[in-house]
């Protein structure tokens, strides 16, 4: 997802820009510049040689030869973030091995031998570190070197939580952290540990969300990326009623997002489907009908599906938003007004009838007798 970078803090634009959320033009300007004849599909050693550098002078005020002053933080925590942009950029064109290995290069530069230095708040290895781990983790997982991801992304959460209650890092940086760990352990299928983690982002969220100021667009991405994590693992251990209640929330979220959703919407969709026993498609257009997302809005043509039992809970369930309730007859298709009925009383499944068509296609009827609007 991309918006603009207006009003966005530096600190929580580095932390973003290392996130599926897109601020401003630089991360697809970068991918641009390393797909230049130069650098596509090639180590770019002049790039690597200033790292290096960077390492030698880091060493150098180990042994106290190079002062570890403001201006040394400053030049160093610019050389790494500088470095691992151009990692991702690498990534983003599909270079993940590269990317992989300059991760890797700048690991040194992002934690130091001498204590005294180490321990600096104002050095911040740590969120340098966090970043670069991440960013391997991506790589490897992109081809699918697994383990190297989750022991990439199990330093970065030992460092996000170190301190206990004196916790150093962003809270939005060790969400994000933990969502990807949670995403990695789902898939080597360690479900119940990745959706503890997961859960745990996902509420990191819900609560940094309540005092941090942060695009409602980039606050509903971000929770509906959670939700799917989360409603993904639920249906891998078979826990359906947690994984729908995900999947509607998500849903929700993508409300917000509109076309720019990167196929979350969908992807939720997907994972419903299984959680409710249904079809993908009859899904997708129980979900377009009641949001009005369809084609024809407040229409959802029901002729074309032979219902099971969770079919039918899917159309009659109440919600206040729905305006119409098909009954599916022998002959013709009516389209029945209930709107007060809906605002007013609920329509519970044992108040519905159901009768399987003696005729053609085995059509189901749904007759609604309660509340009086079916006469």
């Amino acid at each position: 997802m991309k918006i603009p970078k207006d009003g966005v803090e530096d600190l929580l634009y580095e932390i973003m820009y290392f996130s599926p959320v897109e601020l401003g033009d630089e991360r697809y300007t970068n991918k641009l510049y390393f797909q230049t004849e130069i650098y596509h599909r090639t180590w770019p050693t002049l790039m690597a040689d200033r790292m290096s550098h960077q390492i030698e002078k880091l060493k150098h005020c180990e042994m106290g030869i190079v002062a570890f002053d403001d201006e040394f933080r400053k030049t160093h925590r610019e050389a790494v973030i500088g470095h691992c942009k151009m990692a991702l950029a690498y990534l983003d064109a599909r270079e993940a091995r590269i990317a992989m290995k300059l991760c890797e290069q700048c690991m040194p530069a992002t934690k130091s031998s001498e204590p005294r230095l180490q321990t600096d708040p104002n050095a911040e290895f740590d969120f340098l570190r966090i970043i670069a781990l991440s960013v391997l983790a991506c790589a490897a997982r992109r081809v699918k070197f697994f383990q190297k991801a989750i022991d990439a992304l199990a330093e970065a959460k030992s460092l996000c939580l170190a301190g206990g209650d004196s916790i150093q890092q962003h809270p939005l940086l060790i969400a994000l952290t933990l969502l990807n760990l949670s995403a990695v352990l789902g898939d080597i299928d360690h479900d119940e540990h990745g959706l503890r983690w997961g859960l745990e982002a996902l509420a990191m969220m819900y609560n940094l969300f309540s005092t941090l100021e942060l695009p409602e667009m980039v606050q509903a991405y971000y929770l509906s990326l959670a939700c799917h994590n989360a409603a993904l693992l639920n249906v891998k251990l078979g826990r359906w009623g947690d994984a729908q209640e995900l999947v509607d929330e998500g849903i929700e979220f993508t409300k917000i997002l509109g076309e720019n959703d990167d196929n979350l919407r969908s992807k939720l969709i997907t994972i419903g489907a299984q959680a409710k026993h249904v079809p993908e498609v009859f899904l997708a257009e129980a979900v377009n009908a009641l949001n009005g997302w369809s084609e024809e809005r407040g229409v959802w043509n029901l002729s074309f599906w032979d219902f099971s039992l969770f079919e039918m809970k899917e159309v009659i369930r109440p919600r206040s938003k729905m305006s119409f309730l098909m009954v599916c007859s022998e002959r013709t298709l009516e389209w029945l007004p209930c709107i007060d009925c809906f605002h007013q009383k609920q329509i519970h499944f044992s108040t519905c009838r159901v009768l399987q068509s003696t005729l053609t296609l085995n059509k189901i009827i749904i007759v609604a007798r309660s509340m009086g609007f079916l006469q």
